[in-house]
């Protein structure tokens, strides 16, 4: 294992809150559509919409309208309070000395440049965003891709992934896969077949000395 691929949301920073009220708010114009964010947690936003037109009336003209409208929700609220882990850059300047980091999400690379503006130091050799892919989580390109710029084997790349698109993403493009409870429960990540499957950084950084992989 030398080489850690982690996803963004919901694994390095907490903005499940922040991407389910964006997309309530995007849709306010249109009435009785039960939207439950855990269910799409993985995907492109543009994607997301895309799903919900085959339910409810949302034609292929809003689809663009409402996915900048998302986005811009997001991108402010993630601005006036970025939700940054305060272990966060301990957590990743020790990992950096062990392993070549990749951070690979669905975010854009608006939102992304967020959350590097907003760490002490960019740790990360390689950065893959939704806007990079065409074919988005589940489907496995954006990991393969990630891999490809890393230039390793996806079986020698480790990805912590909170969602199931993401863990079904990750899986599918060959790699080995660490679970991260928040967006879907513990007892489901497993049932997808992660490796194992931690509550928060801490958790991480104790099994990695445990098995003296730090």
């Amino acid at each position: 294992m030398n080489c850690l691929l982690f996803d963004l949301d919901g694994v390095l920073w907490d903005t499940k809150e922040i991407h389910s009220i964006s997309f309530h708010r995007a849709l306010k114009n249109f009435k009785d559509i039960e939207f439950n964010y855990s269910e799409y947690a993985g995907m492109k936003t543009k994607d997301v919409f895309r799903d919900l037109s085959k339910t409810y009336p949302i034609l292929e003209k809003h689809i663009s309208l409402l996915t900048c409208k998302k986005q811009d929700y997001a991108n402010y609220f993630l601005n006036q309070s970025p939700p940054i882990n305060k272990q966060l850059d301990d957590f990743l300047k020790l990992l950096s000395k062990s392993y070549r980091l990749a951070l690979v999400s669905s975010s854009s690379k608006r939102n992304i440049n967020i959350f590097l503006n907003n760490i002490s130091s960019n740790l990360f050799e390689v950065v893959v965003s939704g806007d990079d892919i065409i074919k988005a989580k589940p489907l496995p390109d954006i990991y393969i891709y990630a891999c490809l710029k890393l230039k390793i084997n996806p079986k020698n790349a480790f990805v912590f992934e909170d969602s199931l698109k993401g863990v079904l993403s990750a899986q599918a493009a060959g790699c080995r896969v660490f679970g991260f409870e928040g967006t879907i429960p513990k007892k489901k990540l497993l049932e997808l077949g992660v490796e194992r499957a931690f509550s928060n950084l801490l958790q991480i950084k104790s099994y990695l000395n445990e098995q003296n992989y730090l």
